[in-house]
């Protein structure tokens, strides 16, 4: 029988521990050497069977990669493809993909390297995190599109660097024949988004836990955000802004909005229901900038609210109760004056309130607000139909050169 020492077995407990936090921090994404890559494209297709990963992004990167198939974590298709799991109409289901090592064999390219055995010597990884409502059998059927973030890592001869990136899921659902009032999932589209279109900015305003982020998937836009809330006298969120220096308005169709999950959460976390994702016109960037926003919350209400004048506190001035979805939201403002309306089909309107703002200026941002309520976590939102016009005081007589243009 071998003995080991005391001392000898506290070392090794030791030298255990170390390994274990250093693996878990590479694993959770952070860089061992240079930076982070944004992925401003590429898509992945899962059905029964597994399809072709195609990412690129930052310095030059790409992956050309097969998802091995049986290998790695598939949520959506696991979840609702068996007799057990949380799929009726209503039921939240898990974005959840993971897939790392020699389960992506593929080549890639980075700062003009080409590396050809990712999955062997080369290791990669991605991870797909986001959640999606599961609809009623009352509707038409049609598939239904959801927000999600990516992370992942690159492994090579020169360190670690650490991928991210948000998109949009298409999910393909059937009925049930097996099983009457339950859906299945036939086919789930991930799509990674590019840059906002100019002249569109995205930041986060205020202390926020994680980063948000914000992107362009075929004209819509999916902004994932952090934060404590948009109340008080400061706010904290993801804004997606554009100048709006005149009178004008801010009108999109909120399609769908879902808790994002940490990607190696073996369960969904519940959705602060104080979470927000909606629309806003505001004095500035400052987290206590003066402004209106119209929002929905989890639950479906709709929130009318201003604060009058930088630092003072938010006021709830009107709300309304909406399926929480495919909802349109419109903020018009004439100088000072802001009404919101809202909408279910985008044709009829109906008016939610008005207020007077006593802005200082006219110069003044508009755009989509992301707060997940709950820092530390992120709250995803897709947005489309997004119009905003506003952007100039006045028409300029001289752009021609001369009065007749």
């Amino acid at each position: 029988m071998r003995v080991e020492c005391p001392a000898c077995i506290r070392w090794r407990r030791a030298v255990a521990v170390v390994v274990t936090v250093f693996t878990t921090l590479l694993s959770h994404g952070l860089p061992a050497s240079a930076g982070d890559i944004l992925i401003t494209a590429g898509s992945l297709r899962m059905a029964p069977s597994a399809g072709p990963l195609s990412i690129s992004g930052d310095r030059g990167f790409a992956l050309q990669s097969r998802v091995s198939a049986g290998a790695g974590i598939f949520a959506p298709y696991t979840t609702c493809n068996l007799t057990s799991g949380p799929c009726s109409p209503g039921d939240t289901v898990s974005l959840r993909a993971a897939w790392s090592g020699n389960d992506l064999p593929g080549t890639a390219t980075l700062d003009g390297v080409e590396y050809t055995h990712v999955g062997l010597t080369i290791a990669a990884s991605v991870e797909f995190s986001g959640s999606f409502v599961l609809p009623s059998f009352d509707v038409p059927l049609q598939p239904v599109r959801a927000p999600f973030v990516m992370t992942g890592g690159f492994s090579y001869s020169g360190g670690r660097e650490r991928l991210y990136g948000s998109g949009a899921a298409t999910i393909t659902l059937v009925p049930d024949a097996g099983l009457p009032g339950r859906w299945r999932v036939t086919d789930v589209l991930y799509e990674l988004g590019g840059p906002l279109p100019t002249p569109w900015a995205s930041r986060d305003v205020g202390a926020v836990g994680r980063a948000g982020l914000a992107s362009n998937v075929r004209d819509a836009f999916v902004i994932a955000g952090d934060g404590a809330d948009i109340w008080g006298t400061s706010d904290s969120f993801r804004f997606a802004h554009v100048p709006m220096l005149g009178s004008g308005s801010v009108v999109t169709r909120l399609v769908a909005a879902n808790a994002v999950p940490d990607p190696f959460a073996l369960s969904l976390p519940d959705t602060n229901r104080f979470a927000k994702a909606g629309i806003m016109i505001r004095q500035g960037l400052p987290p206590s900038s003066a402004g209106v926003i119209l929002d929905v919350k989890p639950d479906g209400g709709l929130e009318f609210m201003v604060r009058y004048a930088g630092g003072e506190n938010t006021l709830f001035l009107a709300g309304a109760e909406t399926s929480g979805h495919d909802v349109w939201l419109r903020l018009s403002r004439n100088s000072a004056h802001i009404t919101a309306m809202y909408s279910v089909d985008g044709v009829s309107w109906q008016t939610l309130g008005s207020v007077n703002v006593p802005f200082v200026t006219t110069e003044l941002v508009a755009g989509l607000a992301v707060t997940s309520h709950d820092p530390g976590a992120l709250y995803g939102a897709l947005f489309d139909q997004v119009n905003i016009s506003g952007q100039q005081l006045t028409d300029n007589l001289l752009a021609e050169g001369d009065f007749e243009g």
